[in-house]
């Protein structure tokens, strides 16, 4: 089963993501469910590099299957920038949950993380 953990701070607001291990959907190389995750993740990284100016926090670990991002927005963040990052996230977090609905829950848990920590 694949788990993302979605972190937010106090305020309820996304800032990370953690994907890890594997759907069993279907064969390493043709699983599609663990292909989607990826991609959602992958893409929410490099959006979150190339549209905004904030330090991100990342790895991927394709060996033990592990995703990781953490978005850090400093108190004096502009606001437009805070906005591209958090649409960023609610979209990652909409993919995976539609992703989910789609295929079942037997393949990927989604949990929420709040408070300070996260992921």
């Amino acid at each position: 089963m694949i788990t993302v953990v979605l972190s937010r701070d106090d305020k309820k607001s996304a800032r990370g993501f953690k994907i890890s291990g594997h759907s069993s959907y279907d064969v390493s190389g043709r699983d599609i469910i663990c292909a989607a995750i990826s991609v959602l993740g992958q893409t929410a990284i490099a959006s979150l590099l190339e549209l905004t100016e904030l330090k991100v926090d990342h790895r991927i670990d394709e060996k033990n299957a592990v995703l990781e991002c953490k978005v850090i927005m400093p108190g004096d963040l502009e606001k437009s920038e805070y906005i591209k990052a958090s649409a960023i996230l609610d979209s990652f977090e909409i993919g995976c949950r539609n992703t989910a609905d789609s295929y079942g829950r037997k393949y990927i848990n989604i949990i929420e993380h709040h408070g300070l920590g996260g992921v």
